[in-house]
């Protein structure tokens, strides 16, 4: 008998009719083998353990690369290729599949940014080997499978494929404007709004700008992503309904958190306290 260690398998696939447009995968220690394959979408995998052989077709020739922990895979739409675990080896990995139209439009978006250089999503290579952007894949993919807002999803999502193409293409991105209206009617969109549900094209609409101008312009004039400064204007809110002595779960359910666990716990992460360690406190006062 093998005294090898067998960890669990676990695959989890992460879809959602907010956002059609992707699909996400965690496969974790898995002894799956595939034939040869194509997907109608981008794809983009990240080794997290063990070893693989990744084989694809590249100009009329077969091509095969053993890969290990921390690479990139970056797949085009009907491109032939598998990717199987190494003889009697598990192995975890993380997996995104995007639609084409959908990241075409943001190749568009981000040309725009651009000084005149268009970004071709042909120019990445087969296997990359870039710690930062392998952690930002591992990062995106784990808040994905969660229960985060959609907003949030959104915005790391075209963030993450934003790097992608940006480090792969090596030119520079105009500097956002100084001063741009759209950030403000957005900042005032979100005060009105802010325990709604709200999506990204919903802040693209109102700031008349696409949703990747709209994500680097409004970090770069207020430091927060439009979901962090929603959240941080909730925050505010509740504080207010606590002091009123509101009930926690109340205060959670008028500020549009999606229940008490999830308030109590950007509560605390933005103040250092629980709620109810902060009524006490106010009461105090």
């Amino acid at each position: 008998m093998s005294s090898r260690h067998i960890h669990q398998v676990r695959n989890i696939f992460w879809r959602s009719t907010e956002m059609p447009y992707v699909e996400c995968r965690y496969a974790a220690n898995s002894h799956a083998c595939y034939k040869k394959h194509s997907h109608p979408t981008f794809s983009l995998g990240a080794v997290e353990s063990g070893q693989s052989r990744f084989s694809y077709s590249q100009a009329h020739c077969n091509q095969t690369e053993t890969i290990g922990p921390g690479t990139i895979v970056p797949v085009m739409p009907d491109s032939i290729h598998a990717c199987n675990p190494l003889e009697n080896q598990q192995w975890s990995y993380h997996m995104f599949y995007i639609d084409s139209e959908w990241l075409e439009d943001l190749r568009g978006q981000i040309t725009d940014t651009r000084q005149g250089k268009k970004i071709r999503l042909q120019g990445l290579s087969r296997t990359l080997y870039q710690p930062s952007l392998y952690r930002q894949i591992v990062r995106v993919n784990r808040l994905m499978l969660s229960d985060d807002p959609v907003l949030e999803k959104e915005t790391r999502l075209i963030s993450l494929m934003a790097q992608l193409m940006n480090t792969q293409n090596n030119e520079p991105e105009r500097a956002p404007p100084l001063n741009h209206p759209a950030v403000s009617r957005v900042q005032e969109f979100l005060d009105t709004h802010a325990c709604e549900t709200i999506t990204l094209d919903q802040l693209a609409q109102e700031a008349e700008i696409s949703s990747y101008h709209l994500i680097r312009l409004f970090k770069h004039h207020t430091g927060f992503t439009p979901h962090a400064f929603q959240i941080d204007r909730r925050i505010n809110q509740s504080k207010k309904l606590l002091k009123c002595s509101n009930s926690i779960a109340d205060v959670a359910l008028k500020t549009g958190f999606s229940d008490q666990a999830h308030f109590q716990r950007s509560f605390k992460q933005y103040t250092a306290l629980t709620p109810a360690q902060y009524q006490q406190t106010s009461k105090k006062i």
